[in-house]
């Protein structure tokens, strides 16, 4: 037996331990792993194995003797090491145990004062400068509560509190504090995997000390942020691991350019008493420094934020038709603004005039801009805006800027204006335009949730109809249309849109010869909403969505799947401006009458590693096919769709929200164009995938739920999903669905997209009284096919639909594999047709059962048990043949966080488990606790586990992280060290 037959290729775990060395080297420790990353460019310089069965805990950096001290548990190590280049290595000793777990321990530079933490979610600040000398003798020799019983509650020798305040919305873990520039700053870490900065504010004229809240950074998803980490490189720079696998940098302020100012407009423009109550009505911003700003007066003024975040003003007119309502829109240096006159103005910062661009008639209700570009006109693109009148069924489209109409005085009557047809209860929300035939096409979005496309290109008598249109697209307000820069010369464009409803979606549009055709490629829900107010595409190619949640302003990376900007401003109620740009932006908002600006030129958290799941993984599936695509259900409720790379490691493309409860199976179709997933509360629901899809890396569609979805309590603990072709319908594609419930139930439905009641029940039975786990569909496949479940109660049973009623099923065969619950199960068929069940029990025991005589009416069951196969549960069990006759290899996992490889032989011409022999291959050490599911990472494009030996295959266990392994020590060119050095910033 050798260990050697698995060697571990990358990991994605908690963050337990970090510390900085000589404030350029950030040290972390991952598993028993420990990593070193460049602390300027976050790249990672270096590696080590420091502990065999142990993860690390605390890491402790003397930069006076260049020496690393490492714990974990009970164990212990020293290290050191040494640059080469943009490489780091590690001299490790061998680990010692210490005889007693190591704990951590912390002390503030300041001698007078002491922090602490309380499960109140408080941070409280005492004087303990006097405390031993003001303490009767004796009490430092009392013996204090346990926490069990009775509490005292008397604090008459408890120094005294200096201040006190609440600020996370969970327990706080872990504090630092320290002194700069004179001010005393304390970082309180959470199990809301947040960061907050406090200053201690101390009033001498009350001898009052007041903790100031500066800052709130949300570090992590999931829950708490396990390790923390200073230096004073880069200023304040702290960093911190989390349990999502990530490590976050959070520069000081000043670095990260986040600049805020405050400016209170017309008040003070306008002394006189009648503008004394002048406020600011509307704005819009014309350039990243500049704004044009609307009063309830009627004023127009053009503010600019100078350098030194002072406001400069200047008065661009006066409009009576403007006092008590206008609105106004800005894009491209450009801003619009009308009331309730109808009148149209612009602003150019070109030529820093207004002009009357437009006149409605009647009070106007939208405004918006969108430009088209073509090869003409490329240096200065042509602007349009779209206006809607109260109570109108027309829509304006007017060119307002265009290389023609460079005088704008004299150019009002000249600009090119179209009266756009909208269909009934059609109220216009965005428009964007698509550069497509002579004039261009545009598409405009409705307060319902509609699409209507309009052919400039179009000649005829009266109003310009729609050419197409589709209600329903989202079920509220459509905020904002964008469109993607095309790629080819393909016919086909992809339209992006983002809604009230709290999703963004992407639309494949192909312009056709007979038409237009809409497809919808993508929609999901974002982790704030549902007010989701706009998007754009970036220089960089990113997808960035912004809107608002609770008290924020948030602007999104779809692309990157991280939050760029968290600004508090007051909600959905505020009036706001945004312009964003790829590392942040300016976003202004209003706040007791004043316009409040804030800027940012720099991303507070940057990552080195992005994260995955913030909590337990329960549910992994692996598509067929090249790339694969690794789904993940956790805890969190989140589905998540990750790449994996043998040199760059994860990569997470899409978040898929629906889910209320934890994550209970998932499985893809055969082609790997559907994915299934289950939960609580009989939640059950199909993913359309499509590949490729810019911008958002892969198209996601929620395209059905179960019938029952949320009706009841019941898990769906297990499914297995078969594809059919029904008779006589070609083309047609049918899965037959077999749901394992936690009520010993189990059900057949049929599912078929395409028909309008898509859900049909073909069968159901029920077992005892105990939870059935997990269900399995046994070859050949068809409309009889045996069924297999594994339950709580330690048996295999098959069913099959009864003889005398097809709509009932019945357990035929019922045998015991295990003394307890059966938490895992693999079904393999062998060269003679009969099959082989390979189970993981919570009895710690791997068991091997045969099936033979299937499939007629008394199969025959025979089990095969290895008792202590593993030191805890076995949560993870594969099988695959190794191209040997007779020959299977078997990987197993545990909770004991162990890998181990059995060799498995088989001689079939024996009956039962006669010829079934099992010797241990070898095993490893995990980095991932609570494992809850092993799957195969195929290899050469081909389905996991399927076919011959393939030693490019790969292990992907996941629980509390992921993790990926390969067979038979095939080390090559993507071992974990290479894949750890090539790590991305993201």
């Amino acid at each position: 037996m050798s260990d050697d037959v698995l060697q571990r290729k990358c990991s994605k775990v908690l963050v337990t331990a970090l510390a900085f060395f000589n404030n350029d080297v950030l040290l972390a420790g991952e598993g028993n792993l420990l990593l070193a990353y460049d602390a300027t460019t976050r790249q990672g310089v270096g590696l080590a194995k420091i502990f065999r069965q142990q993860a690390i805990h605390g890491i402790f950096a003397d930069e006076a003797t260049g020496l690393i001290l490492i714990y974990g548990g009970r164990r212990i190590a020293v290290a050191s090491l040494t640059h080469h280049a943009n490489e780091i290595t590690f001299s490790v000793s061998e680990e010692k145990d210490a005889g007693d777990w190591i704990l951590d321990a912390i002390c503030s530079p300041i001698t007078d004062t002491d922090e602490g933490l309380c499960d109140d979610r408080n941070v409280k600040l005492w004087d303990i400068s006097t405390v031993l000398d003001s303490m009767p003798e004796g009490v430092l020799d009392q013996v204090i509560d346990t926490g069990f019983g009775a509490t005292n509650q008397s604090n008459e020798n408890a120094p005294p509190l200096l201040a006190a305040a609440l600020g996370h919305v969970s327990r706080i873990w872990s504090v630092r504090t320290f002194v700069s520039n004179d001010r005393f700053t304390i970082w309180t870490f959470g199990e809301d995997a947040t960061r907050i900065e406090w200053h201690l504010e101390h009033h001498t004229e009350s001898s009052h000390c007041q903790l100031v809240q500066d800052r709130v950074d949300t570090c992590h998803t999931g829950k708490n942020i396990w390790s923390t980490a200073r230096t004073t490189l880069l200023e304040d720079t702290c960093a911190t691991g989390g349990a999502d696998g990530s490590i976050a940098i959070l520069p000081d302020d000043e670095l990260h350019g986040s600049v805020r100012s405050t400016v209170t407009l017309f008040s003070q423009l306008h002394a006189s008493p009648e503008r004394a109550l002048d406020a600011t009505k509307s704005y819009a911003f014309v350039a990243q420094d500049a704004l044009i700003a609307v009063s309830s007066q009627g004023h127009i003024t053009l503010v600019t934020l100078l350098p030194n975040g002072e406001f400069s003003t200047e008065s661009l007119a006066y409009h009576e038709e403007l006092r008590t309502y206008s609105l106004a829109t800005g894009f491209a240096g450009t801003a619009i603004v009308a009331g309730k006159g109808g009148t149209v103005y612009m602003f150019d910062t070109a030529v820093k005039e207004l002009s009357i661009v437009a006149n409605a008639p009647g009070k106007v209700a939208g405004l918006f801009m969108s430009i088209i570009r073509t090869a003409d006109n490329a240096t200065r693109p042509r602007l349009l805006a779209l206006v809607t009148t109260l109570g109108s069924s027309n829509a304006q489209l007017v060119e307002v800027s265009a290389p023609e109409l460079i005088d704008n005085a004299s150019a009002t009557a000249r600009r090119k204006c179209r009266q756009l047809q909208l269909t009934q209860d059609f109220v216009v929300t965005s428009f964007v335009m698509v550069n497509r035939g002579v004039d261009g096409i545009a598409v405009l979005g409705s307060r319902s949730g509609a699409i209507a496309v309009y052919d400039l290109s179009s000649q005829g008598p009266g109003d310009l109809r729609p050419r197409f249109d589709r209600a329903g697209v989202h079920g509220d307000a459509i905020t904002t249309l964008g469109l993607a820069p095309p790629k080819d010369t393909s016919e086909s464009r992809y339209l992006f849109a983002s809604s009230r409803d709290g999703t963004y979606s992407a639309h494949l549009v192909t312009f056709g010869i007979e038409g237009l055709s809409f497809d919808l490629v993508h929609k999901l829900s974002l982790s704030f909403g549902p007010f989701i107010e706009g998007l754009r595409i970036t220089e960089a190619g990113h997808l960035q969505v912004w809107g608002l949640r609770s008290k924020h302003f948030i602007l999104h990376d779809v692309t990157s799947q991280e939050d760029v900007m968290k600004v508090e401003c007051g909600g959905v109620h505020s009036s706001w401006a945004f312009l964003p740009t790829d590392e942040g932006g300016t976003f202004a908002w209003t706040q007791a009458g004043k316009i409040v600006w804030t800027t940012q030129t720099q991303q507070p958290v940057q990552r080195i590693n992005a994260g995955g799941h913030g909590r337990e993984i329960k549910a992994c599936a692996v598509s067929p096919g090249s790339p694969q695509l690794i789904a993940t259900g956790a805890e969190d409720t989140d589905i998540k769709l990750f790449t994996y790379d043998k040199t760059r490691g994860f990569r997470c493309l899409q978040t898929l929200r629906k889910h209320v409860t934890g994550i209970q199976h998932l499985q893809w179709s055969p082609d790997g164009t559907w994915l299934f997933s289950s939960g609580g509360f009989e939640e059950f629901y199909v993913w359309k995938i499509t590949r490729d899809v810019p911008y958002v890396n892969v198209g996601v569609v929620r395209t059905a739920r179960y019938p029952r979805n949320g009706k009841s309590d019941l898990r769906i603990m297990g499914f297995d999903v078969q594809e059919v072709q029904p008779e006589g319908h070609f083309g047609i594609i049918e899965f037959r669905i077999t749901m394992a419930y936690s009520d010993s139930t189990l059900k057949t439905w049929s599912f078929n997209s395409s028909s309008p009641d898509p859900w049909t029940l073909m069968a159901q039975g029920s077992y005892l009284t105990s939870c059935l786990s997990s269900v399995h569909i046994l070859k050949p496949a068809g409309p009889d096919a045996t069924a297999l479940t594994t339950s709580t109660d330690g048996h295999v049973t098959l069913w099959s639909p009864d003889s005398t009623d097809a709509a009932r099923l019945s357990w035929t065969s019922r045998h015991q594999v295990h003394q307890n619950a059966v938490l895992s199960c693999t079904v393999h068929t062998l060269p003679d047709r009969s099959t082989l069940i390979i189970t993981g029990g919570d009895d710690n025991a791997l068991a091997f059962t045969r099936i033979t005589d299937y499939p007629l009416a008394s199969p025959s069951l025979k089990t095969l048990i290895i008792p202590r196969a593993h030191a805890a549960a076995v949560t993870g069990v594969l099988c695959r043949s190794t191209g040997a006759k007779g020959a299977l290899e078997v990987v197993s996992v545990g909770l004991d966080q162990e890998v181990k490889v059995w060799q498995v032989r088989i001689n079939t011409g024996k009956a039962g488990v006669d010829g079934v022999e099992v010797q241990r291959k070898g095993k490893g050490w995990s980095c991932v606790a609570d494992a809850g599911e092993m799957v195969w990472l195929g290899g050469r494009g081909r389905a996991p586990g399927q076919g011959v030996h393939d030693q490019q295959a790969g292990i992907l266990v996941v629980g509390v992280g992921m993790e990926v392994w390969s067979l038979d020590g095939d080390d090559g060119p993507n071992t974990i060290k290479e894949a750890y050095r090539t790590a991305r910033v993201e």
